[in-house]
């Protein structure tokens, strides 16, 4: 019983990055409450530009400093950058997420089909194995049984938090894009495109994995 569950689950999560919430493929950046929730987060990096657009301007009315007279020229591209990279996150994202999908498109198209029925584990959690467990009373056998169902939990409970992951960067994306206006924050702007690209493409390095396995199997 656990093993349908679970890999009715991994089925979801493991082969492709969509919406779970509906059935179909549709993309997740579709989901009308992550767009919403995009969308408050956009405006709100609005406010905030306008905030930094006020505060250059004046730090270098009332400054005499040479980076105050400079400053302006330069934040103004980066605003500008910031704006277009906010407004458009959710294209961007989706097609970082598509790129992910061809890629493991392609790991499912090398050599025969991959799916839940065919995995490397598959085959010791059949349920003739589990009913020859049972007869047989094959204590041995049965505590790995229940090793491998615990590994995949663990797998299912990794791309359950992926997904739950993936969306609070998908909402953060236009925060993400302001960060990269001031010097002093954009750090945290490259720590969250290193996190992003870890968390979307850590799916197709997975499948490529799953390929070799099964190839070598």
């Amino acid at each position: 019983v656990a093993r349908v569950d679970m890999m009715g689950v991994l089925d979801r999560f493991l082969f492709r990055t969509v919406d779970p919430t509906v059935s179909g493929n549709r993309p997740i950046t579709a989901n009308p409450n992550l767009a919403k929730l995009n969308l408050g987060l956009t405006l709100a990096v609005d406010v905030l530009i306008g905030i930094v657009i006020l505060f250059t301007s004046l730090r270098s009315i009332f400054e005499r400093s040479m980076r105050s007279k400079y400053d302006l020229k330069v934040i103004i591209p980066r605003i500008l950058l910031a704006v277009v990279l906010a407004h458009g996150s959710l294209l961007f994202v989706q097609m970082a997420i598509d790129l992910n999908n061809a890629l493991g498109s392609v790991a499912l198209s090398l050599g025969g089909p991959l799916n839940g029925d065919n995995l490397p584990w598959s085959a010791s959690l059949s349920p003739t194995v589990i009913a020859g467990l049972v007869t047989g009373q094959d204590l041995f056998q049965g505590v790995m049984a229940l090793a491998l169902v615990a590994a995949m939990a663990i797998l299912v409970l990794a791309y359950v938090i992926r997904t739950a992951l993936l969306n609070v960067l998908i909402v953060t994306a236009p925060l993400a894009a302001l960060l990269t206006v001031i010097p002093d924050t954009r750090s945290h702007a490259r720590s969250w495109l290193r996190l992003f690209f870890g968390t979307v493409f850590m799916q197709a390095v997975q499948l490529i994995i799953l390929r070799v396995a099964v190839t070598t199997e």
